[in-house]
């Protein structure tokens, strides 16, 4: 119940810096112009995966250079929500899984799985109900939104993709390249603002 109620009061209380942080985003990819497809049995062309690869990597470097300023202009309320988040969890780590090397590695996936699963991700996969689309894209749009959002949230969950879709495997070296930063980022979420924040009006 608390984390649906830290969903939908994200979700009303930021859809501002939403629309300011992915809309155009979301509106190249609309377009329809550069598949991020790389199943190759989903492909005509199978030599089209290299491209295609190019593309994705485009498309998910250009959210995450903007995902990483964003915090300048997001609101301060959650930061606040955030914060508390990261000083209850690691209490409650530190209490019973004192010893457990997995530690570290939750103390970011926990807020990322709000910022990004239920959030920014989500706003990925189904536009509309953001506020983001009038309508849904076609199967292509949807395929290509699809794996753009997958990507963000393995690159959230410090996770490169592995056996299960070893198709994925290429982006792998953008999803590595950037857990660091993800890292850093998370920890700015988690923590009080040094500067006043530029909160998107309403």
């Amino acid at each position: 119940i608390a984390s649906y109620g830290l969903e939908n009061y994200m979700r009303i209380l930021a859809l501002p810096f939403l629309n300011k942080l992915l809309q155009n985003h979301i509106n190249r990819i609309y377009r329809g112009k550069k598949s991020c497809e790389m199943d190759p049995y989903r492909l005509k062309n199978p030599k089209l995966v290299k491209r295609n690869v190019r593309n994705l990597t485009t498309f998910c470097m250009a959210i995450w250079d903007d995902v990483m300023c964003s915090l300048q202009y997001f609101p301060s309320a959650l930061r606040n929500i955030f914060k508390d988040m990261r000083v209850q969890i690691e209490s409650l780590l530190e209490k019973h899984f004192p010893d457990n090397p997995e530690t570290e590695k939750v103390i970011y996936i926990a807020p990322a799985s709000f910022f990004f699963l239920r959030f920014i991700c989500a706003s990925i996969l189904g536009p509309p109900l953001f506020g983001l689309a009038r309508v849904h894209g076609n199967v292509t749009v949807a395929r290509d939104l699809t794996i753009v959002a997958k990507t963000i949230q393995n690159l959230a969950n410090l996770a490169p993709f592995g056996i299960k879709e070893p198709y994925m495997e290429p982006i792998n070296t953008f999803i590595e390249d950037n857990i660091e930063n993800m890292k850093d980022f998370i920890d700015q979420l988690c923590s009080t603002p040094s500067q006043p924040i530029d909160e998107v009006k309403s």
